[in-house]
């Protein structure tokens, strides 16, 4: 079974392995999630920016073409 590597999942896994490890690793799982859950946001804000620089957009590119 595959499993979805994003970077929800990622970061998920690291708190989960943060959580459970002996070892002075916990700190570096917990970066691991930090960096994925900062991905995450960038990732949709820059979703969010494109779709409203599309919607902006829009009607200049209908107005270019009509007869």
């Amino acid at each position: 079974m595959t499993r979805p590597y994003n970077p929800l999942y990622i970061a998920k896994e690291a708190q989960h392995l943060a959580k459970n490890s002996d070892s002075g690793n916990g700190l570096v799982f917990q970066k691991v999630a930090t960096v994925s859950m900062c991905m995450v946001a960038v990732l949709t804000g820059m979703h969010m920016l494109m779709e409203i620089w599309r919607e902006l957009h829009k009607g200049e590119r209908r107005q270019g073409r009509g007869r």
